[in-house]
């Protein structure tokens, strides 16, 4: 909590003296960015383990920060333990690795997310990421391209002046990979072993006897090619079957049925294949339910007498939960339009069920008779009733008619929409006292009036996802910012401001990643 006051499941117990959470850079970003975020490694301050750490902001009912709760994942189950730490010899090398562009650079490297020898160190001190290289940069870049197009693979090149075999495969995160570096000498030990022994045992007959060093070198060949062979033929079948799963095929499986490491090796490839197949199976069912979603909202602009609307949303992730809709009242009475905004709390597939659950609700009552806090109260008491796992939904809804009063709405914990009358260039909020929809089933919802809309002036309803917006120098765009952009464009239409909203938010983010949900609705009054 942002009084200080911390908890842990399973309890820890023993923190330092000058332990203070709020300074923890999981509970700082998460604080910052307004929604979840990950924090990649940090020290965890009891166990000394270095830990992934998921973190998103509490508020209270009033929509104030109030804290920070968090979930950490210790890199080393990322790894499964470390079981492949001996997979194939004692110096063989694991890695998590994602890739990395080098900022003002056009280079993409190789980014160590993990690794098998995290070691255990101060709590108050954060781990640096390094990058993965070879003094063979021609063989890396070749292994680069493979990573960038998703293909697995084994190459041999040097690894901190050894030379070694490198072998990946995707882990199920996008540009995200398992790797294994052995060094070579290792591979081939067995063969030269081998090789050693008969030349030891040769050279012992030759004093014995000359006629018997004849026979005893026709062995050597025959048992080092043999060596050779048991281990060259496994590692041609693992990279056979990684170019077979690359292709997608997940089918495949490798017969390696040595007792050595590549055996072991082997094995831990036919383990990983289903649960390669079940991630892309996620990534189909995400893909499938984004476009069931996108075709819930509105798929072209509504005709009112007397105004040019327009809305878009754009999600931060395959499914969001930014809701944006126009319900047609004419056939319930005088000719209006229902305009609806919401934000549900988090992102995802959860985020996108409730959205669609508060849809429903809406649209089953939005044309029966009856007043607008009324129609909110009762969809708040529905979703407070079948939702009891703490999330919740903010909404603006508003009513434009063609006779007075021009606007009615209800605010249901959003942020308020705005008028931009351009004849006083002055901008006048449309306010509301509501609390989000889910959270109090007994809440009473007040609904306000606006009489009249001036010709030219701009109504606009918006998620945060354009406020909160933040450059690569993690500084907000802000609402000041976004009413100036409005101001600058009054002149053009309702779907050009949408356009211009959403490009400048892409400039202003200079490639960095979206980060939330974004939802405009723009509302023009037309020159009678």
């Amino acid at each position: 909590m942002d009084t200080g006051v911390h908890a842990a499941y399973p309890g820890h117990g023993g923190y330092p003296p000058e332990y203070d959470p709020r300074i923890r850079p999981w509970y700082t970003a998460a604080r910052d960015a307004g929604g979840i975020v990950w924090t990649p490694m940090i020290v965890d301050a009891i166990t000394r383990q270095v830990l992934m750490t998921g973190s998103i902001p509490v508020r209270d009912p009033d929509g104030n920060f109030a804290g920070v709760t968090a979930i950490d994942i210790p890199v080393l189950s990322i790894l499964g333990e470390a079981r492949n730490r001996s997979a194939v010899s004692t110096n063989a090398k694991a890695f998590l690795v994602d890739l990395f562009q080098e900022p003002g650079s056009e280079r993409t490297a190789i980014r160590i997310f993990a690794h098998q020898d995290t070691e255990q160190r101060a709590w108050d001190a954060l781990p640096k990421l390094e990058m993965l290289t070879s003094r063979d940069r021609d063989a890396l870049a070749a292994l680069i391209a493979d990573m960038v197009q998703g293909k697995p693979g084994v190459r041999r090149m040097p690894y901190r002046g050894e030379d070694s075999l490198w072998a990946h495969g995707p882990f199920g995160v996008e540009k995200t990979f398992f790797m294994i570096i052995v060094p070579y000498r290792d591979i081939t030990a067995p063969a030269h072993r081998t090789g050693a022994f008969v030349q030891r045992q040769t050279e012992e007959q030759l004093k014995v006897a000359a006629g018997v060093s004849g026979g005893m070198i026709a062995l050597i060949v025959v048992l080092a090619f043999f060596s050779s062979r048991s281990v060259t033929e496994p590692a041609r079948r693992l990279a056979a079957a990684a170019k077979r799963l690359a292709d997608g095929d997940f089918s495949v499986r490798v017969d390696v049925t040595t007792k050595d490491e590549l055996g072991l090796l082997g094995k831990s490839f036919n383990e990983a294949v289903p649960r390669l197949e079940d991630h892309t199976r996620v990534r189909l069912a995400l893909s499938l339910a984004m476009d069931v979603q996108q075709h819930l909202l509105p798929q072209e602009a509504p005709h009112l007498a007397g105004y040019d609307i327009a809305g878009k949303s754009v999600y931060c992730d395959e499914t969001g939960g930014d809701y944006f809709d126009f319900i047609d009242l004419t056939p319930s009475g005088a000719e209006r339009l229902g305009i609806a905004v919401g934000d549900v709390s988090g992102h995802g597939f959860a985020a996108a069920l409730l959205m669609t659950t508060v849809r429903a609700l809406l649209r089953s009552r939005a044309t029966s008779c009856g007043a607008l806090d009324e129609l909110m109260n009762d969809i708040n008491r529905n979703l407070a009733h079948d939702t009891q796992s703490g999330r919740f939904m903010t909404m603006f809804y508003l009513i434009l008619a063609c006779e007075a009063p021009a606007l009615c709405w209800v605010n249901a914990g959003h942020d308020p929409a705005f008028v931009y009358d351009c004849t006083r260039d002055a901008f006048d909020e449309l306010d509301g006292s509501g609390i989000p929809l889910g959270i109090e089933d007994s809440w009473k919802y007040e609904e306000r009036t606006l009489e009249r809309l001036d010709p030219g002036s701009i109504l606009v309803c918006a998620t945060d996802g354009i406020w909160e917006a933040r450059n690569p120098d993690d500084i907000m765009f802000g609402k000041d910012a976004f009413k100036d952009l409005i101001k600058r464009n009054a002149a053009k239409p309702a779907a050009d401001i949408c356009d211009i909203v959403h490009e400048t938010l892409k400039t202003f983010r200079a490639g960095g990643p979206q980060t939330d949900d974004i939802t405009l609705v723009v509302v023009k009054k037309l020159p009678d």
